[in-house]
């Protein structure tokens, strides 16, 4: 299956925004709609998701520090499932990028910070 980009995801919910106002549907979220079209339209909505997401923390976080000569040796990082670690004194730069990243392809986020 070819990876979805950020733009092509919004599209496809729109899509479903649509398709839903079209046939009065109001059980449905717009993801379902598409999902449960008879054309198969978009199965894999969940992995596509997830793939969109982790390119925007690593192709967008991780490397905007990884390309910083000063952070690059500076901020610890680490990736755990769904998380991203690092030590307290760096957990707003990185909440800050996180958003960046995000507001970028025109997306809200809220990201809960955990301190252990």
């Amino acid at each position: 299956m070819e990876r979805q980009s950020v733009p092509r995801l919004r599209r496809l919910y729109f899509a479903g925004v649509r398709r839903l106002k079209k046939e009065g549907n109001t059980t449905l979220s717009p993801f379902e709609a598409l999902r449960t079209d008879a054309k198969g339209l978009y199965a894999g909505l969940s992995k596509d998701l997830q793939r969109a997401e982790s390119n925007l923390i690593f192709n967008g976080v991780v490397n905007r520090i990884r390309m910083d000569p000063k952070l690059r040796k500076r901020v610890p990082l680490f990736s755990i499932h769904d998380s991203l670690l690092t030590t307290p004194e760096h957990i707003d730069l990185i909440d800050r990028y996180i958003h960046d990243e995000f507001s970028k392809s025109n997306l809200t986020i809220q990201t809960t910070i955990t301190r252990y």
